[in-house]
């Protein structure tokens, strides 16, 4: 069978159209359902087997919890006072591949400081940070260090000072969540996998007791199709169990509510993030780009038919956290934007709360044909992604069995990474562009900047609020699967994110591009403009409603 765009990884909506027609006349041997980053590293994984293998999302890629994350990749040094040494362990290893081998150009080292009052805590964080180091043997991180007061006046401004004697740094690593889905599923799209966004699974297709296929819908023509395949992986996060109607005692899906805020990076005095311990709970203080991330809450969730949304309590429990340790006095209005998402925790006993549910993953096989997965943390997807396709084996013929080789899979765009910095001098005479903006694609795009740049027009190198090339817009559409004004201003851009005061301005820009790319009407094109506003808008109500009140 010949498969689309294998060369390049490129997610079009020519190469969505060839896989449809092939997902109609060819059973395949592994059925991904899930875009997440958990569904999109079981692609890669099957695919790097040599299977035949596709995924279908309902939205876009990594529209659901993995572009809500807290933007890390970290061992959880929170998890070593749960004594969850195994759990930290596995996920630092995990850390230490991506950043060195996997992703090196999308995943960076950045500093943490642990605040400490009294020798008692600068013994137990101490002893905490060591053991993190520890763990990670002898990695390429910087080790942690203790820093006196005077130290931690210098580089955290912010920070009150009589809340601590001094601090502790150690350092974790940060990426792009969302578009860490996105190269990955290039990734597995170049391997030879079929990734379909905007096709719902609707039922899983039964035969004599065995799940054999899924009965499915093209949302953007709302024409059904059917699937057949050997074996369906089930990835779909905190919707799982509503897709496989199996439902055992336990393990169970637990979703938790995780919300956070976003800050300018000019209103907190601070050159590293902040971990702090509160009253009413954990303070998380992450630097991202221009911004501040400010997270996050961690409540049990069980409205299955709403999606989450950062409402009043919660923006008013992180700016009590946040006001708690520093003294910027951060208000309502200093706000940038919110966001959401749930974790699909797995809980394996009653009782308890979501904060002590283990972030552990669990791989089910409820019936014959099938095999679900959930748990588990952003970081691990990799092993997830391996244990998931090493269980539907059993299920597939001998002949098909193969180890998983991810561990020395790059993604896209992690080549030539020397080389191109070398070469953005160059490159900066050769475009017109800035230095800086060069340096900016690079860290997004990788090795894979080069597919930017030769989309480029100098009549369009005017940026808007320096964050955005035209090109960039153009590479979503025709070389990362974004179909409507969210996929590029949610996920493959954030400026929905970063940049809300323009958000109307830029949805015009961009729904105006998606129309030529995708030969939309104008009645269409202002339908998904004005649609993708009025969802936006609701996504902030909470805050919207806030603005005037301090």
């Amino acid at each position: 069978m010949p498969r689309a765009d294998t060369a390049s990884g490129s997610l079009s909506l020519e190469s969505r159209a060839r896989a449809l027609q092939d997902l109609q006349t060819t059973e395949i041997d592994l059925l991904v359902v899930g875009g997440g980053i958990t569904g999109a590293g079981t692609a890669l994984d099957a695919a790097t087997r040599g299977l035949n293998v596709a995924l279908l999302e309902q939205g876009d890629l990594a529209s659901g919890t993995s572009s809500k994350s807290s933007k890390m990749i970290h061992g959880g040094l929170r998890y070593l006072e749960q004594l969850r040494f195994g759990l930290v362990q596995e996920a630092l290893a995990e850390r230490e591949l991506l950043a060195t081998v996997i992703a090196p150009h999308l995943v960076r080292p950045i500093p943490f400081l642990v605040p400490i009052n009294g020798w008692i805590e600068r013994f137990y964080y101490g002893a905490g940070v060591w053991l993190y180091d520890w763990l990670a043997r002898k990695g390429s991180f910087p080790k942690a260090r203790h820093l006196s007061r005077e130290e931690v006046a210098r580089i955290a401004c912010s920070l009150r000072t009589n809340r601590h004697s001094g601090a502790i740094q150690f350092w974790d690593a940060q990426e792009d969540d969302a578009r860490y889905v996105v190269e990955t599923a290039r990734t597995a799209a170049a391997h030879g996998a079929r990734i379909c966004t905007y096709f719902r699974v609707e039922n899983l297709l039964r035969n004599r007791g065995r799940v054999i296929g899924a009965i499915c819908r093209d949302l953007e023509s709302d024409e059904p199709f059917t699937v057949r395949a050997r074996h369906v992986i089930c990835a779909t996060g905190a919707s799982s169990q509503q897709l496989t109607h199996h439902k055992p005692p336990y393990p169970r899906i637990r979703p938790s509510k995780g919300v956070h805020i976003l800050l300018r990076r000019d209103r907190l005095e601070l050159q590293a993030g902040l971990i702090g311990r509160t009253s009413t709970g954990l303070l998380f203080i992450i630097p991202w780009g221009d911004h501040w991330l400010v997270g996050d809450t961690d409540t049990d969730w069980d409205d299955r038919e709403c999606s989450p949304v950062a409402d009043s309590v919660d923006i008013g429990i992180l700016l009590d956290r946040l006001n708690a340790v520093l003294t910027a006095d951060i208000r309502r209005r200093d706000i940038v934007s919110t966001f959401a998402g749930l974790r699909p925790l797995a809980a394996t006993r009653p009782g308890g709360d979501s904060k002590s549910t283990s972030r552990s993953h669990v791989v089910t096989s409820p019936e014959p044909g099938l095999t679900e997965i959930f748990g588990g943390k952003y970081t691990t997807y990799r092993l997830m992604a391996e244990a998931v396709v090493d269980r539907a084996l059993l299920d597939l013929p001998a002949r098909l069995r193969r180890p998983s080789c991810t561990r020395t899979i790059q993604l896209i765009g992690a080549d030539r990474l020397i080389e191109m910095k070398t070469a953005l001098p160059g490159l900066a005479v050769s475009t017109g562009l800035p230095l800086e903006t060069l340096e900016r694609l690079l860290s997004k795009y990788g090795s894979r900047m080069s597919e930017v740049l030769d989309l480029h027009d100098p009549e369009h190198a005017v940026e808007a609020g320096k964050t955005l090339l035209e090109a960039e817009i153009l590479q979503a559409c025709r070389h990362e699967g974004a179909l409507h004004p969210g996929d590029i201003l949610d996920r493959r851009t954030r400026l929905s994110l970063t940049s809300p005061e323009t958000l109307t301005a830029l949805t015009e820009r961009v729904s105006r591009i998606l129309a030529k790319e995708l030969n939309w009407t104008d009645s269409r094109r202002l339908s998904e403009r004005d649609a993708y506003l009025h969802n936006w808008h609701q996504s902030q109500c909470a805050l919207s409603a806030a603005s005037g009140k301090g």
